[in-house]
Parts: C-alpha cells; structure tokens; sequence
C-alpha cells in the first residue's frame, strides 16, 4: 500500500533487511518476525493495519510502530501478549500453542473498528478489541478458508473446508447456512448489489443466488 505524503511503497515483512527494488524506495512496516504474513486488513479510520502470521496478531499504525499489544489465536484458547522494554512477551502467561504457526486466512474490522473478525484454520473468531475478548463462532475442527463482508459490511461470508457457506453478523449470530458443491471452499465474493455470491473451488466457479 501506498502512502502518498511520503510518496513510498509500505510492505510487511518478518525479514528486518529488505532491499529496495529498481531503486525505488520501501518501508518496512513490521520489523517482529510474524513468519509467513498471511492476513492483513485497515481499520475504517486508516489510522490502525492489522497483521496476522505464525498465530498472532499485531495492530500497528502507518509508521511502523506497535500500537498495542498483539493477540495470539491457538489451539485452544486466545492468550495476551504485554508491552516490555524491548519486545512483547510476558514470561508467567500459559498458553496452548499447538496452533500457533497455523494460518490466518482473512482479518475484517467492523465498521466501528473496535472489532475484528478472524478467519483462521483453526476456525472462525471475533475479538472485541476494546476488551481484548475472543469468541468462537465456529469450534476448532472447521478449518476457515476464506471470508468476505457484503456490500453494506454488516453480514460476513465465511467457506470453510467443509464446503459449507457460513453468513455471520457483527455479534456473533449464525444468520444462515448454505452448502456449495465444492468439497473445500478457496474463495468467496459478494456481487456489488449483494445479490449473489460467487463461489470458488477446486473445480468450478459458482454464483449463488442469494435472494429468495
């Protein structure tokens, strides 16, 4: 993403050493090593990125530094991680982290942004980031794939690898279900009207009424 005051390319790394590309000037916006990045979503006020690798996430602002504390989705459980003099950690929290390295799939804040609803392969999370409180919307053994919010940003679609379409509101209620002829779900995108939804797979590409 670009920043246009400074007039350079923003990037997420867990490399601290990126090089500049045909001269063209880059920043490094994450300088923890988060692994393999493999979610990453603005805050409606643009002020707050939000990242999430290796089974944390962390919250920064558009100059590279550590706004809060991150957020660590396992296994079983969601632990907080503190602030300390050099580096997030405290040494007497407990955790389970046999999840931790497993993937993020999509990251959506509401349109507040006091909540972000976490696509996970250990399956589907909202946070309350004013209180820091993680509820489980779906149990652990549905692996999430992919998630995408309707046009007007109050419902999120969700495919998991079960090859169900999952739709959620912003407190956390199973609106509906619906079942696509995919095994697995990769991907999934609202028509502009939200009228319908297109559906991707291993196989085919489908387009799902949604009115009805």
């Amino acid at each position: 993403f670009g920043d246009p005051e400074r007039g350079v390319l923003q990037i997420f790394s867990s490399d601290p050493l990126v090089h500049p590309i045909n001269g063209t000037p880059w920043d490094i916006v994450s300088r923890v090593n988060q692994g393999v990045v493999t979610a990453i979503a603005f805050s409606p006020d643009e002020k707050t990125i939000a990242s999430g690798g290796w089974g944390e996430i962390w919250f920064w602002n558009k100059e590279g530094e550590a706004i809060r504390p991150p957020i660590r989705i396992g296994e079983s459980q969601t632990a907080k991680l503190w602030y300390g003099p050099f580096f997030w950690y405290n040494p007497t929290l407990k955790w389970s982290n046999s999840g931790s390295k497993r993937e993020f799939r999509a990251l959506i804040f509401d349109s507040s942004g006091q909540k972000l609803f976490v696509c996970h392969q250990t399956g589907i999370k909202l946070i309350d980031l004013h209180t820091d409180t993680v509820k489980v919307l779906s149990k652990d053994s549905e692996d999430c794939k992919t998630a995408s919010p309707n046009p007007d940003k109050n419902i999120i679609a969700t495919g998991t690898s079960n090859g169900n379409i999952l739709f959620w509101s912003w407190d956390g209620s199973l609106i509906k279900e619906i079942t696509a002829e995919e095994t697995t779900i990769q991907g999934i995108a609202f028509h502009p009207g939200g009228k319908s939804l297109a559906i991707s797979g291993k196989k085919q590409v489908q387009l799902r009424s949604l009115t009805g």
